[in-house]
């Protein structure tokens, strides 16, 4: 009896394993389709956010040439301002420059007449055909401190000797000093 019964169980086991695998075997077709399916469903998605991201970028593309105006022509408007060109130096260079005729023009850019004396500077750059190369100097700069005096001196023979009260213009000649000229007024009215 006993052996009757095991031999039961094993044909019972046998028998549930068979219908077991065949029930997996039906399942994982009808499972694949569905994955298949599922693929082909993400894909197609996949695709659709693709077309709409290029179509996007594409939109914008376009937009900013149209905004720039720009065609793809290469052509560039020259929308560029005139500069002019004046240098600022320290006040210890005033006596080395390159230039045989030149002006420095020393001024405190923090006083309020500072916007006058630059727009002077201007005037003077655009008005002369042949202007003489002008510099700056900055007498608010803490390098520039120690050329700042009461009482100034119109003859200096180097930088070290130099003594400026206010606005000043030297005009120089091979690093000599040629021209003195001081105050505020004095300098607007030889710039303009």
């Amino acid at each position: 009896m006993k052996k009757e019964l095991k031999s039961e169980k094993k044909d019972n086991k046998k028998k549930e394993i068979k219908s077991t695998k065949k029930v997996d075997k039906k399942n994982t077709k009808k499972g694949s389709k569905k994955i298949e399916k599922v693929n082909n469903k993400e894909w197609k998605t996949i695709v659709k956010v693709a077309v709409w991201v290029i179509a996007i970028f594409g939109f914008f593309y376009l937009l900013t040439f149209i905004l720039v105006g720009d065609y793809g022509t290469g052509k560039k408007e020259d929308n560029t301002e005139a500069t002019i060109q004046y240098d600022e130096i320290l006040a210890g260079a005033s006596f080395s420059m390159n230039a045989s005729k030149y002006l420095v023009v020393y001024y405190d850019t923090t006083e309020d007449n500072a916007s006058e004396i630059l727009n002077a500077i201007y005037s003077y750059q655009y008005s002369n055909e042949e202007p003489l190369t002008l510099y700056t100097v900055d007498l608010s700069n803490s390098l520039n401190k120690y050329a700042v005096n009461e009482k100034s001196n119109k003859n200096p023979t180097k930088a070290s000797e130099l003594a400026i009260n206010g606005p000043t213009i030297i005009r120089f000649r091979d690093g000599n000093v040629r021209e003195y000229i001081e105050g505020f007024d004095k300098v607007i009215d030889y710039l303009n």
